[in-house]
C-alpha cells in the first residue's frame, strides 16, 4: 500500500469515527524531546515542552509502546483530517497522568509558551514554584485565600517497595486523625476521619464531614487536639476537602501518582463509629465514572459511618483515595474519591 493510499485510508477513518482526541493511541516512536509519533501516523508535539535530551529519555521510559490520550488546546481548535498534519497538544496517559505536567514539574523541560494558552498559568506554577489558593467560588466552596505547600512524592524505589501491613499501619497511624464536627457551644454534632499531606498540616478528608458546621477539631492518635484553621478547598459533588491544621512538622502520607489496578491489595485506616485508628484490608474491586472519568475507587475493605475521609492505601503506603461512601444492600460495595483529583486541584491553585 502505497502512502498516498495510506493517507486517504487515514482521512476516511477520522471522518467517519468518532473524534481522534475521544480515542487511545499507541506510541510507537520518541521523534524528540517534545514529539511522539502514534501507530495511526500522526506526529503530537507537546504544547509547552522544549526539545532537551532530559525530556527525551523521559517520553522513551514513560510513552514508548505504551497507549496514551491527547487533547489540543482550548482556545486554538482545530480539525484534524490527515496523518500528515502536525499536531499540537496536552498528552495524558491512559491513567490520567499529564506527561507535559511532569515534564515541567521534574525540570526535564523549560517552559515554552507558543501554543499555549488556556494552561499557561499552571503551567508557569510548575516553572516557578509559585502554587498559592485563590478564592474558591460557587456554592459550598468557602471564599479563602491561603498559601499552600503541594503534597511530598516518594522516591520512586520507595515508591515501588511492597511493604507488611503491620508496618504500613505503624507508619500511617500519626498521619490520621478523628475529625470532630462542633456547634457553637464546643458541642460535637459529627465525627469523621481525615489525614495530613504535609509536613505543615495541610489534611484531606471529605466534604459532607464538614458540611452543616463551621467550627472543626481533630484528634490526633497520641490524644492531642488542634483546631481546624482555614479549608482550602471544597467540592461537594466529589465530596472531598482539602484544609489545613493549625499544626507544625506533622507527619503525612504520599500521594500516589498512579492508579491502582484491578485487583490489588488496599487497606483502610479510619475512625469507624468513633473506634479510633481502626484497620481494614481489601482489594480494589472496580472504577466507577459519575461525576467525571473514574472518580470513584470500588473498594471492598469495610467502611461504616466515622470512616468517612480515611484514606485508602496500597501495600507502598501510598493514598490512592479517600473513603466516602458504600452502598446498601450491597455487600462490600464500598467507595473511596480517587485521590489524583485532588491532586489535580493542589497542582492547579
Amino acid at each position: 500500500m502505497n502512502k498516498l493510499i495510506y493517507c486517504w485510508l487515514l482521512m476516511l477513518i477520522f471522518a467517519c469515527s468518532k473524534s481522534v482526541e475521544e480515542r487511545s493511541h499507541t506510541v510507537v516512536a520518541v521523534v524528540n524531546g517534545n514529539t511522539v509519533e502514534l501507530k495511526n501516523g500522526l506526529r503530537v508535539q507537546l504544547i509547552g515542552i522544549e526539545d532537551t535530551p532530559e525530556a527525551r529519555e523521559y517520553l522513551t521510559s514513560t510513552l514508548l509502546n505504551k497507549k496514551i490520550r491527547f487533547t489540543t488546546d482550548r482556545s486554538n481548535r482545530y480539525e484534524i483530517k490527515s496523518a500528515v498534519q502536525d499536531v499540537y497538544a496536552y498528552i495524558k496517559t491512559v491513567k490520567g497522568v499529564s506527561i507535559n505536567g511532569e515534564l515541567l514539574k521534574q525540570r526535564l523541560s523549560s517552559l515554552n509558551k507558543e501554543y499555549l494558552t488556556d494552561s499557561l498559568s499552571a503551567f508557569q506554577s510548575y516553572v516557578t514554584g509559585d502554587v498559592t489558593s485563590t478564592a474558591a467560588k460557587g456554592k459550598d466552596r468557602p471564599l479563602i485565600q491561603a498559601e499552600i505547600e503541594l503534597p511530598k512524592k516518594n522516591d520512586k524505589a520507595k515508591t515501588l517497595e511492597v511493604k507488611p501491613l503491620r508496618q504500613l499501619v505503624r507508619m500511617a497511624e500519626p498521619c490520621v486523625f478523628l475529625i470532630y464536627a462542633m456547634d457553637s457551644e464546643d458541642n460535637i454534632t459529627g465525627t469523621g476521619t481525615g489525614f495530613f499531606i504535609n509536613e505543615q498540616g495541610l489534611a484531606v478528608s471529605n466534604h459532607h464531614v464538614f458540611k452543616g458546621s463551621n467550627n472543626w477539631k481533630i484528634k490526633l492518635k497520641s490524644g492531642k487536639i488542634y483546631p481546624v484553621s482555614t479549608v482550602i478547598h471544597s467540592d461537594a459533588e466529589v465530596d472531598y476537602i482539602v484544609f489545613k491544621v493549625a499544626i507544625n512538622d506533622s507527619p503525612f502520607l504520599h500521594l500516589s501518582e498512579q492508579l491502582p489496578e484491578k485487583g490489588e491489595d488496599i487497606f483502610v485506616l479510619g475512625n469507624p463509629k468513633g473506634l479510633e485508628s481502626t484497620v481494614t484490608r481489601g482489594v480494589v474491586s472496580a472504577y466507577r465514572s459519575l461525576n467525571k472519568r473514574n472518580d470513584y475507587i470500588q473498594i471492598d475493605a469495610a467502611i461504616s459511618p466515622g470512616s468517612s475521609g480515611s484514606p485508602v492505601m496500597n501495600m507502598q503506603g501510598e493514598v490512592i483515595g479517600i473513603a466516602t461512601a458504600k452502598l446498601d444492600q450491597c455487600e462490600s460495595c464500598n467507595f473511596a474519591v480517587n485521590i489524583q483529583l485532588v491532586e489535580k486541584v493542589l497542582e492547579a491553585q
